[in-house]
């Protein structure tokens, strides 16, 4: 499912900030021109990589369908905590703009993750905890999984997967999320993930350097605590040796 994630990231990159709109997006006056389109873009987006996922209650075609035939309205409202508002009767899916606009809003979405939800709710699709929008961003469905605290910072914990991507009811590979709070954002970003000999490598970049951390693979598909030494760089020696700049400790419950 990296393939999905690298062309998502391609692209929200390269979108047009007035894509024309087809029949599935429109909006509802000043202040938001384009919004729509961007939401209903990356709609398509995911509608053309869904069939490379195994196991979904729906598929590409059923989805698209939906991009296609639902108006996307966005509005001045807060619409609570989910900041959309999803009626089926109306084919309508209304969603705040404080939460789409990156510059004003304080809690940052994953936009992709957050428009795959809308419309799996709208088709009547029971996404409860976003768990068929995790299931198509993993590739497969979730045999176990971990949370994590990171030891440096008591807002950001990491949720470890083990995912069955085959649909043989076997963990095939690792996925993660890393959360960080604070009082002026909330954020959700993807871990990047690299399979050695000595364990599972993850890593992520923080606004003072990068921090990686080592897990023990039999720990992780065996569903067992476990704690792990994590540290902080921000530089590397000529060799492209990491130099540790703070070390603590990971750890990790299943859930």
């Amino acid at each position: 499912m990296n393939k999905l994630i690298s062309i998502l990231l391609c692209a929200l990159f390269t979108l047009p900030a007035q894509a024309r709109i087809d029949e599935g997006g429109w909006d509802s006056g000043g202040g938001g021109s384009g919004y729509a389109a961007e939401f209903t873009s990356m709609g398509r987006w995911l509608a053309s990589n869904i069939d490379s996922v195994k196991g979904l209650p729906f598929t590409a075609g059923q989805f698209l369908q939906a991009v296609d035939q639902v108006k996307v309205e966005f509005v001045d409202e807060r619409l609570g905590s989910e900041r959309a508002q999803v009626l089926p009767e109306q084919r309508l899916i209304r969603v705040s703009r404080d939460v789409w606009e990156t510059t004003t809003n304080r809690v940052q979405i994953h936009k992709p993750k957050f428009v795959l939800h809308l419309y799996l709710l709208i088709m009547g699709v029971d996404d409860y905890k976003h768990q068929w929008t995790q299931f198509v961003f993993d590739g497969g469905r979730s045999i176990s999984a971990f949370e994590c605290s990171s030891g440096f910072f008591s807002s950001e914990t990491l949720n470890i997967r083990w995912v069955d991507v085959d649909g043989d009811g076997r963990g095939d590979k690792f996925s993660g999320t890393l959360f960080i709070s604070s009082l002026l954002v909330s954020a959700e970003h993807e871990l990047n993930i690299t399979e050695t000999d000595q364990g599972v490598v993850f890593n992520w970049i923080q606004l003072t350097g990068g921090v990686y951390t080592l897990a023990p693979r039999n720990y992780l598909m065996n569903r067992l605590s476990f704690k792990a030494p994590i540290s902080k760089i921000d530089s590397y020696t000529q060799d492209g040796i990491p130099i540790v700049k703070q070390s603590g400790t990971m750890s990790c419950t299943p859930l």
